[in-house]
């Protein structure tokens, strides 16, 4: 899927970036969804812009979390 992105030569090392660790941005990716599923069902959304990726060093610059609200 990643292969599918618009920006993917920007992950291989186009314009003079570092290509991406592909298995550990991969990681990432998996640790987030884990992550989204263990908040559970009330989950609205999770939000990480921008993930700054520079070879195997990535990390969420921003992120929101939002879940429903209970009525309460």
């Amino acid at each position: 899927m990643l292969a599918e992105l618009k920006g993917t030569r920007l992950l291989h090392g186009a314009r003079g970036f570092k290509s991406a660790d592909m298995d550990v941005l991969v990681e990432v990716i998996y640790r987030t969804a884990e992550l989204a599923q263990a908040l559970g069902d009330r989950l609205e959304s999770l939000e990480i812009n921008p993930l700054r990726v520079d070879g195997s060093q990535i990390e969420a610059l921003d992120a929101v979390i939002t879940w429903e609200s209970t009525g309460k």
